[in-house]
């Protein structure tokens, strides 16, 4: 895996900027952004967050039968596109960047956990949900800054309700759980994406509690009796069909 930037602010967002009309020659994108790699019309491409913008390209993996994440920089020539692209919404690119990471399963907690021996993320980018398509479940995703060590990241649900469709169920709580086996001076840093429940429709917040020394992009609470933060993230998620 490539090493992957901190990109305080921006990191979690697809940036569009357009030079021109479409039609027009000279019509170039230069912007970069997450999404998730897959495999649409016998095509690898990137599907970015939230804007339902596909990119393929000559950098883009091939995963027929799983799906990543990724932080693409890309160029896009408009006015030099396939024919298909118009049937297909996948659009040629070219990337100057392709960091790809693997997509993590959320984890029940267990009797033995306790959120106060946990370890301090050095920075935490704003945390973000993908929601779910035919393709990809609902997600979500960060940006970390870790210390040096052994230790990963782990997304936790604090209080699995009995039912599966989450009847009754407006809210969900989840902690950001990092472990480290030793803490040195230097950092390291991470991209994750876990994978969520399938939510429906009436969970319309989630909570995260985690512990950090910085907090990039947005705003959480600190709670002395919890050692750590929360923040909490209104959502839309949708019933399935």
């Amino acid at each position: 895996m490539k090493k992957v930037i901190l990109l305080p602010l921006m990191a979690f967002v697809a940036l569009i900027s357009l030079t021109g009309c479409l039609g027009d020659k000279g019509n170039m994108t230069s912007s970069y952004g997450t999404g998730s790699i897959l495999y649409l019309h016998n095509t690898p491409c990137v599907r970015l967050d939230n804007i339902n913008l596909c990119l393929t390209g000559a950098d883009i993996p091939v995963l027929q039968d799983s799906i990543a994440r990724a932080m693409v920089s890309y160029t896009i020539d408009w006015d030099n596109q396939p024919a298909t692209a118009s049937t297909t919404n996948i659009y040629e690119a070219t990337f100057a960047a392709v960091n790809t990471w693997a997509i993590e399963p959320i984890t029940e907690i267990s009797e033995e956990y306790k959120f106060s021996e946990t370890d301090t993320i050095r920075n935490l980018a704003q945390p973000f949900i993908t929601y779910a398509t035919e393709q990809t479940p609902n997600m979500l995703t960060m940006n970390v800054r870790l210390y040096a060590s052994e230790g990963e990241l782990e997304l936790i649900q604090k209080n699995k309700p009995a039912d599966e469709f989450y009847s009754g169920v407006s809210s969900d709580t989840l902690i950001v759980s990092y472990t480290a086996e030793k803490i040195s001076s230097d950092t390291r840093d991470r991209w994750y994406t876990f994978e969520l429940p399938e939510y429906p429709k009436s969970v319309t917040s989630l909570t995260l509690i985690f512990k950090s020394a910085e907090r990039t992009g947005f705003s959480a609470v600190y709670k002395a009796d919890l050692g750590g933060y929360i923040y909490t993230m209104s959502t839309r998620f949708t019933d399935k069909q």
